[in-house]
């Protein structure tokens, strides 16, 4: 998924929850049906799709032997044979058709999971944003969209490309912004960091950062270093947030994450 303004940030608020397990067993019912809910507010099978094929698309874009569709389950045959193309590209042999239709499951799964996280975790920041009152209004999330898509034409030609609605993207930009709200709330104070601590940090990362000299580097440097010295306290708070929200998650069958959703739901 491409990321907008704040979604780094949020990225990585998502990847501090636990690694998950999604079992995926799809639900043949209507694009209105939930397939989460969290504390009353509905995840539709139809945002869930249209995110799935972005979270396709953008793997695809990332590495292109990845389809840029989501793998067609159960017989992974459009799946199989663009896998077999990429594999034979370069005159190796082709894997075994076993082994193809286990790469595309095994993809599939990956897709969805990332997906699922991230539209569960979107509505936990959402809602306990607004059980302390934070707020994020309509004119910051379309500055958001705006950074990321000066023109109007980038943006159209986004939504059209990825099956996505402007309103996916506004979820994503307030979902984004609130985290940032958020973590800069329960992070504790800004530790103060020295211009020693930069340099020993850029001389044991110089093949990291690439030809930025330490002057160039030093912002990034500070945010990063800023960042870790903050990241238990805000771990400490993070923790007690997703043990708000964990018995309020169900999630239909076929679509639960053992970290995320409520027992047996």
């Amino acid at each position: 998924m491409r990321p907008i303004a704040g979604v780094a940030l949020w990225k990585w608020v998502v990847l501090l929850a636990a690694a998950v397990l999604l079992v995926v067993a799809f639900l043949a019912a209507g694009s209105t049906s939930a397939v989460a809910t969290v504390d009353g507010h509905a995840v539709t099978l139809s945002t869930y799709r249209d995110w799935l094929k972005t979270a396709a698309v953008s793997a695809h874009a990332s590495d292109s032997a990845v389809p840029a569709f989501v793998p067609d389950a159960p017989s992974y045959s459009r799946c199989i044979a663009f896998e077999r193309t990429a594999a034979t590209k370069g005159g190796s042999k082709a894997p075994s058709v076993a082994t193809l239709r286990s790469d595309c499951r095994e993809l599939r799964v990956t897709l969805a999971e990332e997906v699922m996280q991230f539209l569960l975790s979107g509505q936990w920041y959402l809602d306990q944003g607004a059980r302390e009152h934070v707020t994020v209004s309509a004119a910051e999330v379309q500055q958001a969209l705006h950074s990321s898509f000066p023109k109007t034409t980038g943006l159209t030609q986004f939504l059209n490309s990825n099956g996505l609605s402007r309103s996916d993207l506004e979820f994503e930009a307030r979902a984004a912004l609130v985290a940032q709200k958020l973590s800069a709330r329960h992070s504790g104070p800004t530790p103060t960091i020295s211009s020693t601590q930069i340099a020993s940090y850029y001389n044991a990362n110089r093949s990291q950062i690439g030809n930025e000299t330490l002057a160039q580097a030093t912002p990034a440097i500070r945010q990063l270093l800023i960042a870790q010295a903050q990241a238990p306290t805000f771990d400490a708070w993070l923790s007690k947030v997703q043990s708000y929200f964990r018995p309020r998650t169900t999630c239909a069958q076929g679509y639960r994450i053992a970290y995320y959703c409520r027992r047996g739901s």
